[in-house]
């Protein structure tokens, strides 16, 4: 048929990244994993709880990548895990940390802000979009609690009419 290598290709897990603007968000997922050009990334998954930008809609996930081959995306990468683990020391953040983060699904749940902007490479010249995370207040934490809450009733409220109804009857199988 044409398509080589097709059988050796692990499928894709889709992946949204973040779009210009401000979000308040909770962490869904944060793994590590090899490339198909065998480079070492990891990717934090969220969901959005509240954004200012109408292509980002709370309920929708986003995602950042971080490849062990670029400094720039591991000194994020590094940035990012001290705001979430609220760790003021660069040095106590190692491979050994992302491993144990993710292993012990430190990072799951947490809520945090992000600002996404964007930023032109000076190898390049490649306009990107780059996260700026930070801790969320109290009162952000109290709102985002309360997006959580009201994006389940949505979700329910959504597959309630658009779900078929569950009938008590048995429906025959060819």
């Amino acid at each position: 048929m044409g398509f080589k290598g097709f059988d050796k290709v692990s499928p894709s897990s889709g992946g949204n990244k973040f779009k210009v603007g401000n979000y308040l968000v909770m962490v869904n997922r944060f793994f590590s994993k090899e490339s198909r050009k065998e480079v070492d990334m990891c990717i934090l998954e969220c969901k959005i709880l509240v954004s200012d930008n109408q292509q980002m809609r709370p309920g929708s996930s986003a995602d950042c990548l971080y490849m062990s081959d670029q400094e720039a995306s591991v000194a994020d990468l590094k940035r990012v895990l001290m705001v979430a683990l609220d760790e003021e020391d660069p040095g106590e953040i190692t491979e050994e940390s992302i491993e144990k983060i993710e292993k012990e699904e430190t990072l799951i749940g947490l809520i945090l802000k992000v600002e996404a902007y964007e930023y032109v490479t000076k190898k390049n010249n490649k306009t990107i979009v780059l996260c700026r995370w930070a801790q969320a207040s109290a009162a952000e934490q109290e709102k985002a609690a309360k997006a959580g809450v009201e994006l389940e009733i949505m979700s329910a409220e959504i597959a309630s009419a658009y779900l078929p109804k569950k009938s008590n009857t048995k429906s025959a199988t060819l």
